[in-house]
Formats: C-alpha cells, structure tokens, sequence
C-alpha cells in the first residue's frame, strides 16, 4: 500500500493505494491517543463505492508492521471495491472508556488503482 495526500470534499487527506480486486485491513492505532484508556467502540463511516466487509477493535495484544500494540488500542477495517480511479473517504469514529468518555474521528481516503 503506497500512501500520499489528496483533497476529497475540499479537505486533505492521506491517501492509501488499493486495487480495486484486493479486500485488504486497514488499521487506525489509538495507542498514543488512549493513554491508560482503551478503546470502547469503533465506527466506519466509508464512502459509497468502498465496502466494509467487517471491522473490529483488537481484543488482544496485535503486531502491525513489527510493533506490538496492547489490547484495545487498535480499530481496523478490511476494505473492499472501489472503481480504478476512484477516491474513497473513509471515516473511523471512537470513543474510549475513560468518563465521560471521550469521541474522536481519525479519516484518510483510498485511491483504487489497477495493480
């Protein structure tokens, strides 16, 4: 997956690389952002065209690229479709268990392209 910034709606985001035959797992980490807290509740809010064929929050510890995060720190999204061409906003909405609980949105966009 390459990455870049593109404007989608008239805002910049990064933009991650997908064909649009691949159904692939795409990973906000909230570890920093958490603290001591963890992760409650994790929503997707993808474009149409994009299909979110499942998502979760990581119920145990998970290694991401060689890194290990702590249970409940990681929201991922495995992702399917689009048209070559096209670029996808995707949105993830969490909330944390700390009270009152806090509610933040990490998004970036997928660009489909014929790999």
């Amino acid at each position: 997956m390459s990455s870049d910034f593109a404007t989608v709606g008239g805002y910049p985001y990064k933009v991650i690389s997908k064909d649009p035959n691949a159904t692939l797992d795409y990973h906000v980490i909230l570890s920093a952002w958490l603290g001591a807290n963890a992760l409650a509740s994790a929503a997707w809010d993808v474009e149409a065209g994009l299909t979110l064929a499942s998502s979760s929050i990581n119920s145990g510890s998970v290694t991401i690229d060689g890194t290990a995060y702590a249970a409940n720190t990681v929201a991922t999204a495995w992702l399917s479709g689009g048209t070559v061409g096209g670029t996808y906003k995707v949105r993830c909405r969490f909330t944390d268990n700390h009270s009152p609980a806090r509610i933040d949105d990490r998004t970036f966009a997928v660009r489909v392209i014929e790999r």
